[in-house]
C-alpha cells in the first residue's frame, strides 16, 4: 500500500525532487535521476486475518464506559438509547447482503463533516469486523467500487473504503481486533488509541464495529 519514509529522506527528496519528477520502482527501490532510495527491509501486512473469533457482547460492555460522541447516533454509552435513524438502516443493509441482495449504502456513505465522514467510519468499522471473521466469503461485494466511492464520498474516505472493502486496515485495528479475540488485558489501551482518531472518527468505527458483531449474532442466531 505504500512505504513509511524516514524523515531524513523524506526531506531529501523534497529537496531533490521538481514538480513532475517521476519516481521509478526497480530493483527493490525507488529511482531518481538523482539517487536511489533502498526498499526498506521491515515490510508490515495490513491485510486482516480471517481466523478470528471475537464474543459478539464484548465490545458493547466496554463503549459503555466512554462517553465519547459519534457523528450520528450521540455518545457511545448511550447508543442503546439512541433513536438515530441511521442504526436501523445499518442493520437493515447487512441483512440485505447476507440474503444475496446489493445493499444501498447511498444515505450512509458521505454522511458527516470531514475527509472521513462519520457513515464511512462506520463502514470502516464494519468492514473490519467482517474480515476478521471471515464472514465475506461467497457473498456479493458489500461496497459498491472505487469509481461510485470517488463520487459519493472525499477521496480520502473513499480511499479507505476501497482498502476496506479488500481487506486492509490500520494497525490501530488489527491490533483492537486481535486483543477482543483473545480477551487480553490491553483492550482498553487500544480503545483509547482509536478513540484519538480525528474529531469522531475513532468513535464512529468503533461504532460499526459493535453494530456489527451484534448484527452477526443475531443474525447467525436466526439462521440456526
Amino acid at each position: 500500500m505504500g512505504w513509511v519514509i524516514r524523515r531524513a529522506d523524506f526531506d531529501r527528496l523534497a529537496h531533490f525532487l521538481e514538480p513532475e519528477t517521476r519516481l521509478t520502482a526497480m530493483n527493490g527501490g525507488l529511482h531518481t535521476p538523482y539517487f536511489q532510495l533502498l526498499k526498506p527491509r521491515r515490510t508490515l501486512c495490513l491485510r486482516m486475518p480471517d481466523t478470528l473469533q471475537i464474543a459478539p457482547q464484548r465490545l458493547g460492555q466496554y463503549l459503555t464506559r466512554y462517553s465519547k460522541a459519534t457523528g450520528l447516533c450521540g455518545p457511545l454509552n448511550q447508543i442503546s438509547h439512541s433513536t438515530s435513524p441511521y442504526l436501523q438502516i445499518f442493520e437493515t443493509q447487512l441483512s440485505r447482503w447476507a440474503q444475496g441482495l446489493t445493499p444501498d449504502w447511498h444515505s450512509i456513505i458521505g454522511l458527516g463533516p470531514g475527509l472521513t465522514p462519520s457513515g464511512d467510519d462506520m463502514l470502516v468499522g464494519m468492514m473490519a469486523v467482517l474480515h476478521a471473521t471471515s464472514y465475506t466469503a461467497q457473498l456479493p461485494s458489500l461496497l459498491p467500487d472505487e469509481k461510485q466511492l470517488t463520487a459519493l464520498t472525499t477521496s480520502v474516505s473513499a480511499s479507505y473504503l476501497y482498502y476496506a472493502r479488500r481487506g486492509y486496515f490500520s494497525t490501530t485495528l488489527h491490533t483492537l481486533l486481535s486483543r477482543l479475540a483473545c480477551g487480553s488485558q490491553g483492550i482498553e489501551r487500544s480503545l483509547e488509541s482509536m478513540l484519538h482518531h480525528g474529531h469522531t472518527s475513532g468513535a464512529d468505527t468503533l461504532l460499526g464495529m459493535d453494530l456489527t458483531l451484534r448484527w452477526q449474532y443475531a443474525h447467525q442466531r436466526r439462521v440456526e
